[in-house]
């Protein structure tokens, strides 16, 4: 990730700032104005944090996100949240920049992590992704005002071939984690066992598998 020094961002109390050296996109790009470089930087360190409740967090994670999500609920509400990353995003919210439901998506789909381990068919993969990628670009078009109906289809639509493409990069990890997002309907009729996913090789199904997978994600 390029540096976002000079920008204004909620308080990294949790390694949210090496997260963010660590990823390999930039949050957000110096050419922007000031203030949406500083609100997609409050909207990442929001992400990051559902995300790492989600895969990192000890004891009860629903728990822990279930309380995130009704701090988002207090911010979205003219409370006062406790979370600093939540605090972060005051600025936009209260300017009428951005609108709660991505957000909640968002910890939904941490929320379905912690409960759904394998998805049986494609659709139900893509399903998720309504919940753990769309919301993302959704979030984006809200900062730049943009309310085309016809943009958010778009939107859409890479944003959930990004997140096919992360989970196809991330096979192995995931299958260490105990999650496959490889429909079970594509293992199948490949004829690629769960076990070759934690495989130091790819045998050459595995290979055919990930190419089908791969174009399926550009397309």
């Amino acid at each position: 990730m390029r540096s976002t020094a000079g920008v204004r961002h909620a308080p990294d109390t949790s390694g949210l700032r090496e997260k963010r050296r660590a990823e390999n996109f930039p949050v957000a790009l110096r050419v922007l104005p000031e203030r949406l470089r500083a609100d997609l930087v409050a909207v990442y360190s929001v992400a990051r944090t559902v995300d790492d409740l989600g895969d990192e967090a000890e004891g009860d994670r629903v728990a822990q996100l279930e309380a995130f999500s009704a701090d988002l609920a207090a911010a979205f509400g003219n409370g006062e949240p406790e979370h600093p990353a939540v605090r972060g995003l005051l600025p936009a919210i209260r300017a009428g920049r951005l609108t709660e439901e991505p957000f909640q998506r968002l910890v939904q789909a941490n929320i379905q992590d912690q409960r759904v381990h394998r998805y049986p068919v494609f659709a139900d993969l893509l399903a998720y992704c309504q919940l753990s990628a769309d919301p993302v670009g959704r979030i984006v078009l809200d900062l730049l005002g943009v309310a085309d109906p016809a943009a958010a289809v778009l939107s859409d639509r890479i944003c959930t071939g990004l997140q096919l493409v992360e989970h196809w990069q991330d096979v192995g990890e995931d299958y260490r984690n105990g999650r496959v997002y490889l429909p079970q309907e594509d293992l199948a009729e490949f004829g690629v066992a769960e076990e070759e996913l934690g495989a130091a090789h790819a045998s050459p199904r595995m290979k055919a598998l990930m190419r089908w997978e791969t174009g399926r994600a550009a397309a």
